[in-house]
């Protein structure tokens, strides 16, 4: 009977609370800029910082910069206000959240011009890694995420997208083993059939349904039919509500 009545308890016991910290990366789609992050509130003022930044999910937010939180206007008007919204619309549910982004525009995960593994390593990995370290110290129970939006420059060149679900998937390794979180979420989209101008959109899209399917945790973002700048290269004022309408779904099943 004891036993019963202690399994009874065990099963009604709420989980802790996760605390979130986002690592966020990928080409112009994100933001080309590491120190460009907006955070909307319910009233409708935006924090504004440099990198590493972290939320918390209370009123007023704020976003911190090393010791200072400054409060800028809020920059939707782009193809970067998913995250906006996205970061937004789960800090709005209470849950506290941390993040850092770096976004390299143009850039290609295969080697070439602009390849994000060169930059990335550096901005996204290092830096990320020691915010992350940082935040891991600071708070209980932390959950990293690593969001990733990227795939359009590899849609250029037919050879790079053929080989893109081997490169995508390294990438994701290298990661996860430099983060040591081989179990890490990690939630990205696919490259749009709107993403018009990258020739082999579809083929990049196959390669990233191969990826998604080689682990639970690759979580894919279908991103098709949402709605592109005249460009068709980055997502319209529609299409970023979308996008992170579609982020929040997969966000909530982790």
């Amino acid at each position: 009977m004891l036993k019963f009545l202690q399994a009874i308890m065990s099963d009604n016991t709420p989980a802790e609370a996760t605390q979130d910290f986002f690592l966020i990366g990928g080409q112009s789609n994100v933001g080309t800029n590491s120190n460009l992050v907006t955070v909307p509130t319910p009233t409708g003022r935006v924090l504004y910082s440099l990198m590493p930044i972290s939320l918390t999910g209370v009123q007023p937010y704020k976003v911190w910069g090393g010791t200072n939180s400054i409060d800028f206007i809020h920059r939707v008007n782009d193809q970067y206000g998913w995250i906006n919204h996205l970061l937004r619309d789960i800090a709005d549910t209470g849950q506290s959240l941390s993040f850092y982004k770096y976004g390299l525009g143009g850039s290609q995960l295969t080697a070439g011009s602009v390849p994000y593994m060169s930059y990335g390593r550096t901005n996204l990995k290092n830096n990320g890694l020691n915010a992350w370290n940082n935040f891991k110290a600071n708070n209980a129970n932390p959950r990293l995420i690593f969001l990733w939006c990227q795939g359009f420059t590899d849609g250029l060149n037919e050879a790079n997208s053929n080989g893109y679900d081997v490169t995508l998937s390294d990438w994701f390794a290298e990661v996860r083993a430099h983060f040591s979180e081989p179990n890490m979420p990690i939630i990205f989209n696919s490259l749009s059939n709107n993403a018009t101008a990258s020739t082999f959109r579809a083929i990049i899209k196959a390669k990233q349904i191969i990826v998604s399917n080689e682990s639970i945790n690759n979580i894919l973002v279908d991103a098709d039919n949402l709605d592109y700048q005249a460009d068709n290269s980055h997502f319209s004022n529609v299409g970023v509500v979308g996008l992170s309408d579609r982020y929040l779904v997969q966000y909530n099943t982790i």
